[in-house]
């Protein structure tokens, strides 16, 4: 498989590690790791701040105030952190590794490396879940893919037929099994909706 369409892939995944969070404690834990970029993304941190909010869910203000009135310095200190350059060369050799996987093209993965030097920390952890979620997306068995596809099935009946291509990001993909297990989470959700779910599994099911 291409890295191009490999990239296509996305996060469908159902059991993340994130999954214990609410959607509002994952977008209080983005904010966090913006304010404190020294902070590492990982479970550990997360876990030490929910545990430090306790009863309370995570939130960027409430572990702001704990930072700011603790002067013995013992939240900061529960906490892996490091300089973020530090952390950004981190993010790059794993991105890199899940690419490496990805792509037998010569070069490939070298030439993505040096254009992930210029990117932000905020977008190398995102395109690092990412592709970890594509990883994980790429051994899921087609029945599994067709409960996910359940899962989204709109109320409504009757949708028009699925065409057999469509263009994604300029690239044009065959919309059969191995097709569909392509496709990001946004474009199976459109799908969904104006095809309907019993229209995506017919052609799952085709092979």
């Amino acid at each position: 498989m291409s890295l191009r369409l490999s990239e296509l892939m996305a996060s469908m995944e159902i059991e993340t590690k994130s999954s214990e969070r609410s959607e509002f404690e994952a977008n209080e834990w983005g904010k966090i790791l913006r304010k404190y970029p020294i902070v590492r993304d990982l479970e550990a941190n997360f876990r030490v701040m929910q545990t430090a909010c306790f009863p309370k869910k995570v939130s960027l203000d409430r572990i702001t105030l704990l930072l700011e009135d603790d002067p013995t310095g013992g939240l900061a200190s529960a906490l892996s952190l490091a300089e973020p350059e530090v952390i950004k060369s981190e993010l790059i050799t794993h991105i890199c590794q899940c690419l490496d996987g990805m792509t037998s093209a010569p070069g490939v993965v070298r030439h993505r490396s040096k254009l992930l030097q210029f990117w932000t920390l905020e977008a190398l952890r995102k395109e690092l879940a990412r592709l970890e979620s594509v990883q994980n997306l790429q051994n899921k068995p087609v029945a599994e893919l067709r409960e996910i596809v359940k899962a989204g099935r709109p109320p409504v009946p009757g949708y028009p037929e699925l065409p057999g291509k469509i263009f994604v990001r300029g690239e044009k993909v065959k919309l059969d099994a191995r097709g569909i297990k392509q496709l990001d989470r946004e474009t199976l959700k459109r799908l969904i909706r104006v095809h309907g779910a019993d229209n995506i599994n017919h052609r799952l099911s085709e092979g």
